[in-house]
């Protein structure tokens, strides 16, 4: 059977095609003139060969596929369209051919296939420009000079992402023998909103330069992945309410899904101890630490000390941490270099009790002590005592003497200014390493923290606290950075500023809310 398309355009037509798994492939045409070409059915295929003069309105099209359905919905006008397609009846064949048009304009569009996961993929005012698609048995390829969406919607892993003001220029995506490409010359998004439970992520002026996107098939496993030679986005802003993480199902430090680790990795303090990027520190530390704690000899005790303290290529003068002490602390407690070890002891007649110390591993870490000095990523690194060194006689009361016993901490009036010099590389827990500017750049030109928090071990509750940290002209890179169970590489990384609000419950993060302005990025690899 063969029929004229051009009588059959001019009035209208509804083409029911039958599709995979027992559904109909409909397509609905309005009245269009300027259309020919023809239709030929025979027992195996659908034969579809047609071209437009003048704009072919589409009314409608629901099109499943062996594994989802691409449906568009309301008015849609094609310039300039071609059509050659071979379509294989039901489930005995798939289809091939191609279809290219000058122009098109898609109210709305609806893709739903198993590799988007569960929803569909939903784009709203769709704009294509001298757009192509061929397909056969093996694969299919798209491309399109440029693309213009209103807005799009998706969900990517656990994250729901609605992307408006959304422009791509070159755009090429092709699937062949299980190896999908994907190639966008440049890409800008005016709005994107990324969302998991009540965790926001928006930003604003999203520009992305020479992206592309590789997976599956027989490559090697290192050319997979996404790649940007340059991503940039004017502003940022991160919400996470208090307990967002608790809500959303997902652990601290990784998505629902993540793998086990085998073992726990190194803290974060444990790496900064063992890292030198602290030692790049330039500043001052102001806090007011007010301490609730049983001390032995005195016993019950309640007392502010006022720490003003200089941070002199990360490290700070131990003396004047000992006199910034209220005066009884202050005549109870020394600062002693003892060998290999910086010991905080207490020191009264007839008593000396050693509460915690640090190493001091090597001379020049030693020849920093004998000068009142040490690092602060050496303090990360202290060892709690376990007994006295030296044993004071039997007391003769019967009530047994009280050891150190911390009831609360409060720290008010915290003002921490810092300068982060840049050079050094910091190794992270779950893998890979930041490298923290350069030997000419910083890696933060000005660092505050600001606020007050409070700890009182062994609360059911944790005391509320809030910070504001500031940050100016961050420069960083990373390197093979573990992000789910993929690894992300960033060649440069600039920020112009950032400001975060963090709730702290006792000394844990509880919420997070901020904006960052001018990041760049360049040289982007997501493995």
């Amino acid at each position: 059977m063969e029929l004229d398309i051009a009588a059959l355009a001019a009035q209208g037509l509804v083409l029911r095609l039958d599709g995979p798994r027992g559904l109909a492939r409909v397509v609905e045409l309005a009245p269009s003139d300027g259309v020919g070409g023809r239709y030929e059915l025979d027992p195996e295929r659908h034969r579809l060969v047609a071209a437009t003069t003048t704009a072919l309105v589409l009314a409608s099209l629901d099109w499943p596929l062996a594994a989802g359905r691409v449906r568009i919905e309301g008015q849609a006008p094609l310039e300039a369209l071609a059509v050659d397609l071979t379509i294989g009846r039901g489930d005995a064949g798939g289809t091939k051919g191609e279809v290219g048009v000058a122009a098109a304009h898609l109210p709305g569009l609806e893709v739903a296939h198993e590799a988007l996961g569960e929803e569909p993929l939903r784009i709203a005012g769709l704009a294509l420009v001298d757009a192509a698609y061929a397909l056969n048995a093996d694969g299919f390829a798209l491309v399109a000079a440029s693309a213009q969406a209103d807005r799009l919607r998706v969900t990517v892993g656990s994250w729901d992402l609605l992307l408006e003001g959304v422009a791509a220029d070159g755009l090429k995506q092709r699937r062949l023998g299980g190896r999908s490409v994907l190639e966008i010359g440049e890409l800008t998004v005016d709005h994107l909103a990324a969302t998991r439970g009540e965790s926001v992520i928006r930003i604003e002026g999203l520009r992305v330069k020479r992206l592309s996107r590789k997976s599956g098939g027989k490559a090697e496993p290192d050319e997979d992945g996404l790649r940007a030679a340059e991503i940039t986005l004017d502003h940022v802003t991160v919400e996470r309410p208090s307990g967002a993480a608790e809500r959303d199902g997902v652990a601290e430090g990784g998505g629902a899904d993540d793998e086990k680790a085998d073992a726990p990795g190194p803290s974060l303090s444990a790496l900064l101890a063992a890292s030198s990027a602290l030692d790049k520190l330039n500043g001052k530390i102001d806090v007011d630490l007010t301490a609730d704690a049983t001390v032995p000899v005195i016993g019950g005790r309640r007392a502010t000390h006022h720490f003003r303290l200089r941070v002199d290529h990360g490290a700070i003068n131990y003396y004047r941490l000992e006199k910034s002490l209220s005066t009884l602390e202050d005549a109870l407690l020394d600062f002693r270099v003892e060998g290999r070890e910086l010991a905080l002891v207490v020191n009264v007649p007839l008593m000396k009790k050693r509460l915690v110390s640090w190493p001091l591993p090597d001379e020049e870490e030693r020849g920093l002590a004998n000068r009142h000095l040490i690092r602060l990523r050496r303090l990360l690194d202290y060892r709690l005592a376990t007994g006295n060194t030296q044993a004071p006689p039997k007391a003769k009361a019967d009530k047994p003497r009280e050891g150190l016993a911390l009831r609360e901490l409060r720290f008010d009036g915290i003002d921490i200014a810092l300068r982060w010099s840049g050079g050094d590389e910091l190794e992270l827990p779950g893998g890979g390493r930041v490298v923290l500017g350069s030997a000419q750049r910083p890696a933060v030109s000005d660092l505050t923290l600001r606020g007050g928090l409070r700890h009182t071990p062994g609360a059911p509750t944790a005391p509320p606290g809030e910070l504001d940290l500031q940050l100016d002209k961050l420069r960083l890179a990373l390197s093979d950075v573990a992000v789910g169970r993929s690894r992300l590489d960033v060649g440069s990384w600039r920020t112009k500023s950032a400001e975060l609000r963090l709730g702290m419950a006792g000394l844990s993060l509880s919420s997070l809310a901020g904006e960052a302005f001018g990041i760049r990025l360049r040289d982007l690899v997501l493995r």
